[in-house]
């Protein structure tokens, strides 16, 4: 009980940004540049320092967050994550991960923009080491997450890895939600985006 208390309050901050707290940072860290740099162009040189202190301090607030457990989870090779997921039950994403990636999605399925039943989709599938991060995560409607299942494809014209489910078997329509995922992945404007609605 008292876990699960710490662990909220831990990361309560991500959920409600306190801009008030956290912005004050890259501005003192632009301060101290601009000093140790000997003030260049006075007011206008510690004016532009900030405004690209403040428009980096996202990026980096997000994988000092979030990134530790994704490059702790890649340093462990991929057949084993792949043994080790396929022989231990399920579990839910972490409630925190759904409220950034319903953040992130506009609370909507990346495919088709639904609003109905979303699911949290694991872009690289479980069944092939996919790990359960920020970065791996994709929010679809359930259909779409019932038909892409654990379609899966290395390199374009590599082998298709699917299992699908009896009353879903769609690979072509599992091969597109695949490649609209890839393309929102590919985009930096929507990582940018990302990061910027975790930190306000």
């Amino acid at each position: 009980m008292a876990t699960a208390a710490v662990t909220r309050s831990r990361y309560n901050w991500v959920r409600r940004g306190v801009p008030k707290i956290h912005w004050a940072v890259p501005l003192a860290g632009a301060g101290w540049v601009w000093e140790r740099l000997g003030q260049p162009d006075h007011d206008s040189g510690l004016a532009w320092l900030a405004g690209l202190f403040l428009v980096a301090w996202p990026v980096a607030l997000m994988l000092a967050v979030f990134g530790p457990p994704a490059v702790a989870g890649a340093m462990v090779p991929r057949g084993v994550r792949k043994r080790w997921f396929l022989s231990h039950p399920r579990k839910p994403w972490p409630k925190r991960l759904q409220r950034a990636l319903l953040r992130v999605y506009r609370r909507r399925c990346l495919f088709c923009q639904s609003r109905d039943k979303l699911q949290f989709d694991h872009y690289c599938p479980r069944s092939h080491g996919g790990m359960v991060t920020l970065f791996n995560g994709v929010v679809l409607c359930g259909y779409h997450n019932r038909v892409k299942s654990n379609y899966w494809q290395y390199r374009r014209g590599g082998k298709v890895y699917y299992t699908p489910f009896r009353d879903a078997n769609n690979a072509p329509l599992a091969a597109s939600i695949l490649a609209c995922e890839r393309r929102a992945r590919r985009n930096p404007l929507r990582w940018y985006y990302l990061a910027w609605i975790l930190a306000t």
